[in-house]
């Protein structure tokens, strides 16, 4: 098989930008298989702790680079304090933010 200084060229540029097109498509919208993991963990670790009261509370996490942030509902308006430090002790998280709702603007009972 002959192939010609041109073609080789052509064909490597090619593969180039296909690469790059993928890592751009990648950076802009899709989740990676370690943001999914490292969310997994922090719902499983809060779903674990005890903080969440049963049937009452739903919380959800997603992961970008280390960065989580937080969404659901809460029993207590106050919880939110407790599921933020409980998500900012996993191993790989960097940061977290959160967006609750709560089911009482009532403080918990202490």
């Amino acid at each position: 098989m002959r192939v010609t200084t041109g073609k080789l060229l052509t064909t490597l540029t090619l593969s180039m930008v296909l690469m790059g097109a993928g890592a751009n498509a990648k950076s802009h919208g899709q989740t990676s298989m370690d943001d999914l993991a490292l969310a997994e963990k922090v719902e499983f670790q809060l779903k674990g702790s005890g903080i969440l009261e049963n049937g009452l509370t739903e919380v959800h996490a997603k992961a970008k680079n280390g960065e989580i942030t937080l969404s659901g509902w809460l029993q207590h308006a106050d919880d939110d304090r407790k599921v933020m430090a409980a998500a900012k002790n996993v191993d790989g998280v960097s940061s977290v933010k959160a967006n609750f709702r709560a089911w009482s603007s009532r403080r918990h009972p202490s």
